[in-house]
């Protein structure tokens, strides 16, 4: 019988080596859906579809440092053209669609040797940085067990102190990456699927790539203190601009080309 054992037990040792030899280097693939608000099943269906489409991500990871960024946004509301007149709702798609042109999508950064993560936003195509260092997320693992990207995944459930959302992940024991999508970390296994009040983040194909090579974004790093006043200026500076809309007093005004503001109601 031991005889039987040994070369049994000496497969299992190669397959566990390759595996670990596999995941050095992982690329997964991931979907974020929105989800809907009263103010979007208010609009039309057209709007409100394109707006619940999926954006996709990819997240790159070579154990010690990894990079998450977008590789689809909302692509479809750039071509998008409604038909109705209703104010609010063309309102709407332009306020969206204008946003998603000044603020792409944040590129993150982490870096688990140096404990640090780095978060580059672009506003009005300049590059800003911001640091954070790692902290305890205090997850609290459950029992419960799913199959996610054809992984076999635990749940782990969290309440954000400071706002009191509740978050619940799903993490691979076999991936033992403490990473996850966008700034979620901190769980014994790659995080492939995040459920939060506004929105699901899951994994949809996982691969091992031969070299990776992860770039750490560039830009200026600044403090989030003065990252806010800069995302506070440009919202400011787009009401100025011709054809936005901004609410007064319980009025709804309109910017003409000459800078002047009409009532609209």
């Amino acid at each position: 019988m031991k005889g039987l054992l040994t070369p049994f037990i000496s497969l299992l040792l190669l397959s566990s080596a390759r595996h670990s030899e596999e995941t050095h280097f992982i690329k997964v693939e991931y979907a974020m859906a929105v989800k809907p608000t009263a103010q979007m099943n208010q609009l039309p269906p057209e709007l409100r579809n394109a707006l619940l489409e999926p954006m996709y991500y990819i997240l790159e990871s070579t154990g010690k440092e990894s990079l998450y960024y977008v590789t689809k946004t909302l692509e479809k509301l750039d071509s998008l053209k409604t038909t109705r007149s209703e104010g609010s709702q063309t309102e709407y798609h332009t306020k969206v669609t204008g946003i998603m042109a000044r603020t792409p999508p944040p590129v993150i950064y982490k870096n688990f040797e140096n404990n640090t993560l780095l978060t580059r936003r672009e506003i009005q195509k300049k590059a800003y940085l911001t640091q954070a260092d790692f902290t305890e997320n205090n997850w609290k693992i459950q029992k419960e067990t799913a199959v996610i990207a054809g992984m076999e995944c635990k749940r782990a459930t969290r309440t954000i102190e400071t706002t009191g959302i509740e978050l619940e992940a799903w993490f691979a024991p076999e991936i033992p990456l403490h990473d996850g999508p966008a700034g979620y970390y901190g769980l014994p296994g790659l995080i492939l699927k995040v459920e939060s009040p506004n929105n699901t983040i899951y994994a949809t194909r996982i691969t091992y790539p031969e070299e990776l090579k992860i770039q750490k974004p560039t830009g200026e790093l600044i403090t989030h203190e003065e990252l806010n006043k800069i995302q506070e200026k440009d919202r400011a500076e787009s009401r100025k601009k011709p054809g936005t809309t901004e609410e007064r007093d319980g009025n709804t005004y309109r910017r003409t080309t000459r800078g002047e503001t009409i009532k609209l109601n």
